[in-house]
Parts: structure tokens; sequence; C-alpha cells
């Protein structure tokens, strides 16, 4: 009997010994397996991540691309479109303002202020860097004539010091002279006369250049843009003559929808003056240079419709009426600007050597 338990107690023993050794085992497989699947894991996400971070870099590098070309576009646009059109302009500015700062450059920066101050004449007239600059920054166009006179009588200062110390450096003045000496005033004299002179005939050909574009328009009213009624035309003046009156009128709206600059200037007197509670007065030659500036960033105007009414004869060649007119203004670069309902009121003047009626005053945008 002993024998027996004895042999019963080494297989259990033996038998458990096997199940802890296989436990043992399997665990030991299991733990194996794990770390395995890890290692493929993280073989199989590497090259994934290194990927997300490469796409990554190459979306970043792309942006920057953009950004950085954006702001070169714009800084070469700024340049050549506002800097060196506001540069060219000021030019006889400049060249004074940097001659008395460096004074042994006077010999170079004095004549080219003098050079500067001519080209400022011509621009101003025939529209180089003055027309660019009103057309890629409109808010420029009532500075145009300031910067005008500015320049000229820059270019009259370095004439002026030029002149004064050409004739020191041949003749030298006495000491006790000083400044104000007879030669010095008759220079100044001189150039004050010639200053005149230039703006003298610079404001004779603005207040004549209307005739320019007149000459190139008819005197008789154009066909109107919408149909009215003969009955708004006519209110306490015959009908042949309440036609005459409502030309410019009609010649107006027929230049919007026409772009036509000449037409449009063409209905106003030499001395016509525009108002509004949206600007300042403006005299012809600023109506001229904002039209300018407008139908040049203009892609097309469309009329809707417009009517006159309330012709009051004031005196024998003075004429008010009243206009409201509905228009869609189409930009250029995209921009639709719509007016609808909108009230003027118009002062004409009549021209009896040339059989018409003009626009001598204004009123834009009453209520």
């Amino acid at each position: 009997m002993g024998r027996i338990k004895i042999r019963s107690r080494e297989k259990s023993r033996y038998y458990l010994k096997r199940k802890i050794e296989d436990f043992e085992r399997n665990q030991r497989n299991e733990n194996e397996e794990l770390e395995n699947q890890k290692r493929f894991s993280q073989r199989t996400q590497k090259p994934t991540t290194h990927n997300d971070s490469d796409e990554n870099e190459s979306g970043n590098c792309l942006g920057k691309i953009i950004g950085i070309g954006l702001v070169v576009a714009a800084v070469i646009w700024f340049v050549f479109s506002i800097a060196i059109p506001l540069i060219m302009i000021n030019i006889a500015v400049i060249a004074l303002f940097v001659g008395f700062l460096k004074k042994e450059a006077n010999k170079i920066l004095f004549p080219l202020s003098i050079i500067g101050s001519v080209l400022i004449i011509f621009d101003y007239n025939i529209g180089w860097s003055t027309k660019t600059l009103v057309n890629n920054a409109s808010f420029f166009e009532g500075a145009i004539p300031f910067f005008y006179y500015l320049n000229v009588f820059a270019g009259l200062v370095a004439a002026y010091f030029l002149i004064r110390n050409w004739l020191n450096k041949k003749k030298p003045s006495s000491e006790n002279e000083g400044e104000f000496s007879k030669r010095n005033m008759v220079i100044i004299g001189s150039l004050f006369l010639i200053g005149s002179l230039t703006i003298g005939i610079q404001k004779y050909f603005d207040s004549k250049n209307i005739y320019i574009v007149q000459s190139k328009i008819f005197t008789q009213p154009s066909t109107p843009v919408t149909n009215r009624q003969s009955e708004n035309r006519r209110e306490t003046i015959e009908e042949d003559h309440s036609q005459l009156i409502s030309a410019p009128i009609d010649n107006l709206f027929k230049a919007w929808t026409e772009l036509d600059l000449n037409l449009d200037m063409g209905q106003w007197d030499a001395n016509g003056v525009q108002y509004s509670k949206k600007f300042e007065p403006r005299r012809y030659q600023d109506i001229l240079t904002g039209r300018q500036s407008l139908f040049s960033r203009l892609k097309s105007v469309e009329v809707l419709n417009y009517g006159i009414s309330n012709i009051r004869r004031e005196t024998n060649d003075r004429v008010t009426l009243n206009v409201q007119y509905s228009m869609n203004f189409n930009f250029k670069n995209g921009k639709i600007v719509n007016e609808l309902n909108i009230k003027e009121k118009y002062i004409l003047k009549y021209t009896a050597s040339e059989y018409r009626w003009v626009i001598l005053e204004n009123y834009d945008y009453i209520d």
C-alpha cells in the first residue's frame, strides 16, 4: 500500500510538472508571437510616416513658393505702376531736395531738376507717367495738378541756384551785397516771368481744351438711348428748342454707353463746374482728368433709363432742368456698380455762335 501511494504521488507530480512546462511553453510562444507582430507593424508604419512627412514638407514648400510669388508680383506691380511714375513725375522736386543735401552734386542734380520740370509740363499735357499713375491708382488724380505746379516751381528754384552759382564763380559778388543783390534780383525776376508765362499758358490751354473736343461732336441732338414722350422735352418752350436743350443730356448718356470721352466733354462749357456731396467741386480740367481715369477702367456702361423734367428758363441764355437715371457700370477688373434712380440737376448755357446748349453747372446725387 505504501508503494502504491508513493507511485501515485510521483505520477501526480509528473503530470503537474508537465502541465506547468506546457503552460510556460505556450506563454513563451504567445509572447514571441506578440513581439513578432509588433516588429512587423513597426516596419510597415515607418515608411508611411516618412511618406506623410514628405508630403507635408512638399505642401509647405509649395505654399511658401506661391506666397513668395504673390509678394514678388505685388512688389513689381507697385514699383512699375506707382513708384516709378511717382518718381518720374516728381523728379524735379527730388533732385532739388537731394541737391540741397549734397552740395557737391549740385552741378548734376540742379540741371536734372530743371529737366524734370520741363518733363512734367509735357507729361501733364500728353499723359505719360501721369496717365499711368492715375489709371493704376485713381486716388492720385486730384494730386496731379499739385504735382505739376510743385515741380515747375522746383525747376525754377534749381535754375536760380544754378545760374547764381555759375555767375558767382565767374564773377564773385561783394560780401556786402548778400543774397538779394541786384544781379540775383534780375535772375529771380526773369525766372518769375518764365514761371508766370508757363502757368498762364497752361491755364489758357486747359480752358480752351474743351473747344478741341467740341469740334469732334455733333451739335444736333443724338438719338436718345431710351424712349421718352415729347411732352417731357417741352414744358415752357417750343418742341424744336426743347430738343436743342435736351441735346447735351442725350449726348452725355450716349457718351457713357460708347465710352466716348470727346463726346462727353464736348457737352461742357469751358467754365463748367460739377458739384456733388461725394467730392469737392470740379472744374473742367478736373472733370476731364476724372473722366479719363474712369473711362480707362470701364469695360462697358449700360444706361437702363433716364428722363428730363422741370425744364425752366431762368434767362434768355440760361436753363435749369432735372435728370433722373439708372445705369450699370461694368469695370475691367470684374467690379459692377449699379446706380438706380439717381437724381441730378443741370444749369445749361446757350451759345449763340454754335446754336446749341452746353453744361455750365451740374449738381450730382441730389435727393
